[in-house]
């Protein structure tokens, strides 16, 4: 049996190959192209971070992520002179920590005081910041044919997130409570993840192997393998989900 993290681990890898492509003009911004200093909340395993790094690569990066496992994976993974990880909350940031570009990706969803982290960014925040929210928009959830085992998975997943306190429907909230805290909002993109990008399909059947690992255990049980593997078969089957990315300019 497969430990979570290894699982979580996993997911997020194939999660980020997927999805950086369409993400990456998210960060065709002036805040962007000038910071120095960019702070990745929520890390992770620093797959996604060390994609940018990869592009831009006289940025300093730092990472912060609460799980101590997840966030070991990422500092051994990841070994660059300009990229740290800190394992922890933003609290435990130095207190004379400033950022250029705060990067919260996929992590709001799952707090229940979002607010905080505006509120902390507004006293962390460099004097021509920017920052980049991205996270789910299940408006655009599609699957084609239905997966009724998988889709039990799924959702048990997701109220694991609601019990914790935290909300998938964060997008309009997202923007109000970062202008709340003194940013200007400048744009929200709305993209739509889909099995018909080239080579997704693939990755999608073992992003959704891995969601239902997630949600109910591993090793799944033999309905959950069969459905998938009738839908990653069958010339006519689709799968999609939304995801936005909100982007913010420090004016105070």
């Amino acid at each position: 049996m497969r430990d979570q993290i290894s699982v979580y681990d996993q997911m997020l890898r194939i999660q980020a190959e997927m999805a950086f492509p369409l993400e990456r003009p998210l960060f065709c911004s002036a805040e962007w192209e000038k910071a120095e200093n960019v702070l990745d909340f929520g890390c992770g395993n620093a797959d996604y971070i060390s994609k940018l790094a990869d592009l831009w690569p006289n940025k300093s990066y730092t990472g912060v992520e609460y799980d101590a496992q997840m966030a070991a994976v990422a500092c051994k993974r990841h070994t660059r002179p300009k990229m740290k990880i800190i394992t922890g909350t933003l609290d435990d940031l130095p207190a004379e920590f400033r950022f250029d570009f705060l990067v919260a990706r996929l992590v709001m969803m799952h707090l229940a005081d979002r607010k905080s982290i505006s509120d902390w960014a507004a006293s962390h925040a460099s004097k021509s910041a920017g920052a980049l929210i991205i996270d789910a928009d299940d408006e655009h959830f599609r699957l084609f044919p239905s997966l009724p085992h998988f889709e039990n998975a799924l959702a048990t997943l997701r109220q694991r997130t609601h019990q914790r306190g935290g909300n998938r429907d964060v997008r309009s909230a997202v923007e109000k409570e970062w202008e709340e805290g003194g940013f200007r909002h400048i744009a929200t993109q709305r993209l739509i993840i889909h099995s018909e990008l080239p080579s997704a399909k693939e990755r999608m059947f073992l992003y959704m192997v891995l969601t239902a690992e997630l949600g109910i255990g591993s090793p799944l049980p033999p309905e959950i393998l069969e459905e998938l593997l009738a839908w990653v078969l069958d010339p006519t089957s689709y799968a999609q989900y939304g995801i936005f990315g909100a982007t913010f300019e420090w004016i105070k």
